[in-house]
């Protein structure tokens, strides 16, 4: 049984280490603008599965953020109230209504293939970034990407934000993106290494994200994982920038249900590829000098941290329990030292109740989730959410 506590408290302490030293490495992380310069060509791609209302307001924040600059836009609408299409007409964006639930598997993936393939050409559009449906950009978007040197990069990846936090799973979940941007971003550029892109608000280079599309496995359930382990595995050395003025804000939601449908999705595309790409990544990385292949497969199968913290928690209140201060507890102060870093600033006093009882929603639906997500019935699927 010591054993057993000594194995578990080794695993959480060496990701807990691991997190600190991202999240510190972060916290110091800063971009230079330069001179505004006209931008390349972008092209703006929103695959919109059964919008609603909110996909109105997202048009009208890329209408006033594209001003003129030179960036197109197209609509690829699935499953689509004809009022929401007809609504969305006015804007004089180029759209197409298609149906993929006739194909079995992944329908993102086939989404994702259909636009390489009919909507998508490097020799018009040198760069792309994909909008989810409910992605509200941020009118200056375009502007601070001309104040990067974005031709020096494959990926620029923005800030995406909450649009409100007036609940407890909405806090943690903001805090959790900025966890993500500090540790997967930030704090992996400033030590070296590639960032994580998240699902949408990433600035690709055309003709790599086509490459890496096309790489994708087929049973793999999500997108934005899979893709980062065929870039770090392919044969370009990638490139890539975070800029925090580059913002798009999303509603966050407030229904456990919906969040554990998300975090489904989430943690089975996760441990689908820690499991399943782990020899590509660790061949990456010791026969081809790619070592960045190697870190990402430790963040792939890193545990989800609101279990970290309360398991670190567990162990640091058994060292208390005892009136001993010890190899039990060091989990536990590291991940509670990222934890301040992290959440202090994106939080005010009054609302550490509702995180309070928000992280009690969200660690029985994530010790679900996590246990749950590799089932084959979720494998080769991409599950919807609102």
């Amino acid at each position: 049984m010591e054993l057993i506590s000594i194995i578990i408290t080794s695993l959480l302490l060496f990701f807990a280490v691991y997190g600190f030293i991202l999240v510190l490495a972060g916290a110091t992380y800063k971009t230079k603008n330069v001179t505004p310069r006209t931008l390349t060509s972008i092209k703006i791609l929103l695959p919109a599965y059964k919008p609603d209302q909110t996909f109105l307001q997202v048009l009208e924040s890329v209408r006033k953020a594209k001003k003129n600059h030179p960036v197109d836009v197209f609509i690829l609408f699935q499953e689509a109230n004809q009022d929401i299409v007809q609504s969305a007409e006015k804007f004089g964006f180029d759209f197409e209504q298609k149906r993929f639930d006739h194909l079995s598997g992944n329908s993102y993936r086939h989404v994702l293939q259909y636009l390489c393939n009919h909507h998508l050409d490097e020799n018009t559009h040198e760069y792309m970034l994909i909008l989810d449906k409910d992605n509200i950009v941020d009118e200056a978007f375009f502007d601070h990407l001309a104040k990067t040197s974005l031709t020096d990069y494959h990926i620029i990846q923005g800030a995406r934000k909450p649009l409100k936090t007036t609940e407890g799973i909405q806090l943690f979940d903001a805090i959790s993106e900025r966890y993500n941007d500090l540790m997967l971003r930030k704090g992996k550029l400033q030590l070296g290494g590639a960032l994580e892109i998240s699902g949408s608000a990433a600035v690709i280079k055309t003709n790599l994200f086509k490459y890496a599309i096309k790489q994708m496995d087929e049973e793999a359930p999500g997108y934005d994982k899979n893709f980062m382990v065929k870039l770090l595995t392919g044969p370009v050395k990638l490139r890539t920038l975070f800029e925090d003025a580059l913002i798009v804000r999303e509603e966050k939601t407030t229904e456990i249900n919906n969040y554990q449908s998300q975090r489904l999705r989430w943690f089975g595309e996760q441990y689908f590829n820690a499991f399943y790409n782990s020899k590509s990544l660790i061949k990456a990385a010791f026969l081809q000098g790619k070592f960045r292949s190697f870190d990402y497969l430790i963040t792939l199968i890193r545990p989800p941290r609101s279990l970290q913290l309360v398991g670190s928690g567990l162990l640091a209140a058994s060292d208390l329990i005892d009136l001993n201060f010890g190899y039990l507890s060091l989990p536990f102060f590291f991940n509670a030292v990222s934890f301040g870093i992290v959440a202090v600033p994106a939080m005010k006093l009054h609302q550490v109740k509702r995180l309070i009882i928000g992280l009690n929603k969200v660690l029985f639906s994530n010790v679900i989730a996590s246990v749950t997500c590799l089932k084959k019935k979720y494998r080769n699927t991409f599950i919807h959410t609102r």
